[in-house]
């Protein structure tokens, strides 16, 4: 079996297994002027006889002086919640 490389992209197939570590790369691009991205690895994990899950591998907390939680709804707030209390 081939193992890489692999990605989460429409543009690769190599299936994913047990153990395998990948990154999420988020990102926001405004040509010319800035980027900025959030990036974290995650470890696939079997969920069940069907499914694979990822389980962050590195835990580190965003900047919450960068974000504007008016454009956020409750769900993305308790989403970073959750996330930071795992950080910690």
């Amino acid at each position: 079996m081939n193992l890489g490389p692999h990605a989460i992209s429409k543009h690769r197939s190599e299936p994913f297994v047990e153990g395998m570590v990948v990154t999420n790369e988020p990102g926001y691009y405004k040509d010319g002027q800035f980027g900025i991205r959030i990036e974290n690895m995650l470890v696939v994990q079997k969920k069940n006889d069907k499914f694979f899950q990822f389980e962050n591998f590195t835990l580190v907390p965003f900047e919450s002086a960068l974000i504007d939680l008016s454009l956020l709804s409750k769900a993305d707030i308790d989403f970073i919640n959750n996330y930071h209390e795992k950080v910690l």
